[in-house]
């Protein structure tokens, strides 16, 4: 009977202990999973965002079509396509860079005579939006951004360089549109007899709409738009 009882309470202890070192191997595999694993799992690297002010305007892009021994700057990420030559109209030459979205581009063109634009008359509208800035490296132009209100009720924008003459010195808001109407750069002997445009066009921001100005508006606080000042600045 009592050997009985013995075997019976061995059965029982080794049952309990099988059971409690099943349930700590339980316990153990919940605790690697979920803590072990976790830490053994190197955590994403982080990827650094470069202030427009900061990119690096690393690559250089030069007049060869005139050799006029302009150029301006732009970032490596930036691309730029080369189009035209003697034979075009006008005999020109374009310098496009293009943004890493393709949402933005700049045009750098000269051309070997003839003007650029078109004529203007008094009263085709207003300017609603106009602020300037130096070009230091360039003092015969100057870098613009507006937006002119049409007469119809439109509105058109142009961001890129005039010419730094005594006329723009004196725009403001609400100056006649005629005061920045021709963009192009001409008369001055490094060009050679040629002219000069550098502006930007961005696809997000339609011209000859009743909304140009606040697209506008917008655009000037995104990043292309201040990477776009400071390529036109490197001129």
């Amino acid at each position: 009977m009592n050997k009985r009882q013995s075997q019976s309470g061995s059965a029982h202890l080794i049952i309990i202990i099988v059971l409690v070192v099943a349930l700590l191997g339980a316990l153990g595999y919940v605790f690697y999973l979920n803590f072990m694993q976790q830490k053994a799992t190197p955590a994403p690297a982080s990827v650094a965002v470069v202030a427009p002010s900061e990119v690096a305007l690393s690559e250089t892009e030069s007049d060869q079509f005139l050799n006029t021994g302009l150029s301006i700057k732009r970032p490596s990420s930036w691309s730029a396509s080369t189009t035209g030559g003697k034979d075009t109209e006008m005999g020109s030459n374009v310098i496009t860079i293009t943004s890493p979205d393709g949402n933005t581009d700049i045009s750098f063109r000269i051309t070997s005579g003839g003007g650029l634009g078109g004529t203007c008359t008094e009263g085709n509208g207003v300017i609603s939006k106009f602020d300037k800035d130096t070009i230091p490296g360039y003092p015969n132009a100057i870098f613009v951004s507006q937006v002119i209100a049409n007469n119809n009720g439109t509105q058109d924008y142009y961001l890129g360089i005039e010419s730094n003459s005594g006329s723009i010195q004196s725009v403001v808001t609400g100056s006649d549109a005629c005061e920045v109407y021709l963009a192009d750069i001409h008369g001055l002997p490094e060009l050679k007899a040629g002219n000069m445009q550098l502006f930007a066009t961005f696809k997000n921001v339609n011209n000859h709409t009743t909304s140009t100005l606040s697209s506008f508006e917008k655009l000037s606080e995104t990043d292309n738009y201040k990477i776009v000042k400071r390529i036109i600045q490197s001129l």
